[in-house]
């Protein structure tokens, strides 16, 4: 049996624990703890209760999170990972869940469309590669329904290469343009890697042109392909025209004649050909 003075913790109503003396009158050791008990319950029930608000706080402000529209490319490529764009493939452009994505962050960017734009770019490019967007933003340009977005997208990586400081020569290895031995002038993403160029005031066809040069070792690939690309249909006509230019002007600077560079050409009957039809070229 306690004696009377002894010490017994309690609760209040709330289910604090308090310390509080017993009387003559107070309770023995045995019903104080029984009443302990009993009383430490209601606080037990409300601090569960507290926990479960606080984790359904916690999903709530997940799923706020995730529910939003991204405002910053952290935000946007969350989103397009948890919306498993990236497993699209070459119809990505074409997909709703794209369109949902790609609606939700111009709206994120509260109408800033060039920097949503940008965003979306980057987001591609870190999920896809440079070369693997831009060649489905070459493809989207030959469908109806995308010509539009592609148009604008092709706009974006090239914004978003300019924002980063990208040199042209990053670019054109990012493109895996390096890697095209013998279809370099064919290659479509040629035109997304003179278009950046330009931007970059680099200089794009004398530098395609050297490169050419160095790959080549000499002008007769050059002359070749430029003379095949002036009759295709999938060149861009301003790549081979300002190619052949160069090529005219180091030959001219040579004094050398059609006749002497027809010894020196594989495709001669092609190339000489189309010599005999420039104007001012001396045969």
């Amino acid at each position: 049996m306690a004696s009377a003075g002894a010490l017994v913790v309690a609760t209040d109503s709330k289910g604090v624990l308090v310390n509080s003396e017993t009387s003559h009158y107070g309770f023995g050791a045995h019903e104080a703890k029984r009443r302990l008990r009993s009383r430490i319950q209601p606080a037990t029930h409300e601090a569960n209760d507290f926990e479960n608000r606080g984790f359904d706080f916690s999903i709530s402000g997940i799923i706020n999170k995730l529910s939003k529209n991204p405002s910053n490319q952290f935000e946007a490529e969350n989103l397009f990972v948890k919306l498993n764009l990236a497993g699209e493939g070459s119809k990505l452009f074409e997909s709703p869940q794209f369109q949902t994505w790609s609606t939700r962050v111009v709206k994120g960017y509260k109408q800033n469309s060039e920097a949503a734009e940008v965003a979306i770019a980057a987001t591609l490019t870190r999920r896809l590669g440079d070369d693997a967007l831009a060649k489905l933003i070459v493809e989207a340009q030959d469908v109806a329904s995308t010509k539009s977005l592609a148009a604008k997208l092709a706009e974006a990586q090239v914004n978003n290469w300019l924002s980063k400081e990208r040199s042209a020569d990053y670019v054109f290895q990012a493109l895996r343009l390096d890697k095209d031995k013998f279809g370099l002038l064919y290659n479509p993403l040629l035109g997304t890697w003179v278009s950046y160029a330009n931007k970059m005031k680099a200089e794009p066809y004398k530098t395609l042109f050297t490169k050419l040069k160095t790959q080549y070792e000499g002008d007769q690939a050059i002359a070749s392909m430029v003379a095949s690309g002036k009759l295709r249909q999938n060149v861009e006509s301003s790549i081979v025209e300002n190619l052949e230019k160069l090529l005219f002007a180091g030959w001219i600077a040579k004094k050398q004649t059609g006749d002497d560079i027809f010894t020196h050409m594989s495709d001669r009957k092609v190339y000489l050909t189309h010599l005999r039809s420039v104007r001012g070229f001396p045969m």
